[in-house]
């Protein structure tokens, strides 16, 4: 070992110079300190995470119905989904009625599975709960006239509206796998006009967003999907939003007739 002079130093001085490691407890309370951190910041990492891959998969999905429909719609050579032939069968009870939803589906969807051969409703998750707690919600795979999957796992439902000029789809992004819960992978998409896919998930938690009931309407996407449906005998859109779903003022009224 060289001095500072550039000579070597004895072998007593090179020992009494030598640089000591961190004792054990030094290293004990750093690795208590790491941990304290990681147990902080990694669930924080972790939910964020999730977060995005869910909001990935809720995006993917609503694109896979906006892309299925609107090529449903150029097959038919008709504007507005109220037009296919479909939805009328949703609101029928005859016998063919889910053998041509099936049929219709199976052209623009690439569908790994569904129930036009029967019920496969014990593969599919019996409950979901509310994203902000363990409250069960009312929906239930069973009470879906018309069910697939997808090959990516994700399954849709299909169910008919209290009118033929839209259609309900339940959408759950993770397929049978957890959360099981609303707005985490459990959505419902309103479906009307030109396969403008609109998500009415509040609908799950509270009184359906209707033209009687428009204050239940609570997001602008479920207030639009209302006003996409309702018209007065002028012509003119009953509803508008402006941080709330209501009806247009009289002096704006025209802005919303044809």
């Amino acid at each position: 070992m060289y001095n500072s002079r550039g000579g070597y130093l004895p072998l007593k001085e090179f020992y009494s110079k030598a640089n000591y490691a961190f004792t054990l407890a030094e290293v004990l309370i750093t690795l208590g300190i790491i941990g304290v951190v990681a147990a902080i910041t990694v669930p924080s990492l972790v939910s964020n995470y999730q977060d995005k891959l869910n909001d990935t998969k809720y995006k993917k999905a609503r694109n896979i119905l906006i892309n299925g429909y609107k090529l449903m719609l150029a097959r038919h050579e008709v504007f507005d989904v109220s037009q296919l032939p479909f939805v009328a069968k949703l609101n029928s009870e005859e016998n063919d009625a889910i053998g041509l939803i099936s049929s219709e589906h199976s052209e623009v969807f690439k569908i790994l599975k569904d129930n036009a051969g029967g019920s496969y409703s014990s593969t599919l998750p019996t409950n979901y709960v509310k994203s902000e707690s363990d409250e069960e919600l009312p929906f239930n795979w069973n009470n879906v006239p018309y069910i697939f999957s997808v090959s990516d796992g994700m399954l849709f439902g299909i169910e008919k509206s209290d009118t033929l000029n839209n259609f309900y789809v339940y959408a759950d992004t993770n397929g049978t796998a957890n959360p099981n819960k609303l707005k985490k992978d459990l959505y419902k998409f309103s479906v009307s006009g030109n396969a403008e896919v609109l998500d009415v998930s509040d609908d799950l938690t509270q009184p359906p967003c209707t033209v009687e009931n428009f204050q239940n309407c609570m997001t602008s996407e479920a207030c639009i999907a209302l006003i996409n449906l309702s018209r007065n005998e002028n012509g003119c859109l009953l509803f508008e939003w402006r941080g709330a779903c209501r009806h247009p003022t009289s002096m704006r009224l025209e802005e919303y007739c044809r």
